[in-house]
């Protein structure tokens, strides 16, 4: 079943419209507490610190991981040359797009001391020389089996991309696919030794506040508006520059194709979750304050700031704390029917088939997407 997925993917904006980013929505068993926590567990029993975050302007975690070839390569050996540390999967499509773009860096400027790092999450070192081979990606590329050094640089979704100086320091980080010229112009500062700091971001939903009411989806006759979505892309684009990404101004003129497909599958999904949320309402599934809490402060954590500064930063960029506990609220809503009704069959459709049930109930509940293409 593709329950997992859906869990994730069905909440968590970055997942859903290609920009690969990642809220940090996970959903969690009933019996996890207020525990939870990304930091590891020492042999005493007691919770270890987190490993600092990779940040710009700070020294890069160490990388040590093993080429396809059986080499053992170690971000901290390159000192002396600027480093494109890149992350991908073969899966993903905008690593896929972006790929010919590094190659193409790699090789105008690999004799003047560059190296492109590329770091695989998680396949099989098959599928991953396959991929290479088929896109003719020539570059250093190692595979993170069990995605340690992906969590420990804090990648919750692909691709994402760090700038090293020759003294091992972060010169810029960006979270979603970037392209031939913005590589150039990042490479040229961090050669220089300078911070690529991340541009300001721009509330989508304040930029259109006349038009929040506009209808662009239903379910069950109750509307989606406008600014229900906006206030999603909102969050995810506040999540991204916290993160030390660079979220494009999607409020530009020539963003605007961008904004309008983010607009329709944001549009999609949060159908799809107050469809879920209100069937699980009704089922009387109630999710706790406690859990919620619990949830937002994991995802303070991973981010390094306590909960109420985390407020402060997302309401500075145009997100709202409010808008986070909503959608850790949906994950946590969805997991728990999801797992404890439909795939037992225990919904008025008797369906256990994730897909068949959600397409069952979308047809029910007459819902739909009002924006066109």
């Amino acid at each position: 079943m593709r329950v997992m997925a859906m869990l994730t993917g069905a909440i968590v904006l970055g997942a859903l419209v290609g920009l690969g980013l990642f809220l940090g929505v996970r959903p969690r068993p009933e019996s996890a507490t207020a525990t939870n926590s990304s930091a590891p567990v020492k042999q005493d029993g007691l919770r270890a610190e987190p490993a600092p975050a990779p940040r710009v302007g700070a020294p890069a975690p160490d990388i040590q991981l093993t080429a396809l070839d059986g080499t053992p390569v170690a971000l901290s050996a390159l000192r002396g040359r600027v480093v494109l540390v890149n992350f991908w999967a073969s899966w993903c499509g905008p690593c896929e797009q972006e790929m010919a773009d590094l190659q193409r860096l790699y090789d105008e400027e690999r004799g003047r001391g560059l190296v492109v790092l590329g770091v695989n999450e998680g396949e099989e070192p098959g599928r991953v020389a396959g991929f290479l081979s088929r896109n003719g990606i020539s570059f250093p590329t190692v595979t993170d089996a069990d995605r340690s050094v992906t969590r420990g640089y804090q990648v919750y979704g692909l691709p994402n991309s760090f700038f090293v100086d020759g003294d091992g320091v972060v010169r810029a980080r960006i979270v979603g696919p970037f392209s031939l010229q913005q590589m150039r112009r990042h490479l040229e500062a961090t050669r220089q030794g300078r911070d690529v700091p991340p541009p300001d971001v721009r509330s989508v939903a304040a930029a259109t506040i006349g038009q929040a009411d506009q209808p662009v989806g239903e379910v069950g006759g109750a509307a989606i508006t406008l600014g229900d979505v906006h206030r999603r892309i909102d969050l995810e684009q506040a999540f991204a520059a916290i993160r030390g990404g660079t979220p494009p101004d999607l409020t530009a003129v020539e963003n605007q194709p961008r904004l309008r497909q983010l607009q329709r599958i944001v549009a999609e999904r949060l159908i799809e979750e107050r469809l879920i949320v209100g069937r699980a309402v009704a089922a009387g599934l109630i999710v706790p304050e406690g859990d919620i809490d619990s949830d937002v402060a994991r995802v303070a954590e991973e981010v390094q700031l306590d909960p109420e500064r985390l407020a402060t930063e997302l309401a500075a960029r145009g997100g709202s704390i409010d808008e986070l506990r909503t959608v850790h609220r949906a994950a946590i809503t969805i997991g728990q029917f999801v797992a404890e009704r439909v795939l037992m069959g225990q919904t008025e459709e008797k369906i256990d088939d994730y897909e068949a049930w959600l397409s069952a109930a979308k047809q029910a509940a007459n819902a739909r997407v009002l924006l066109t293409e």
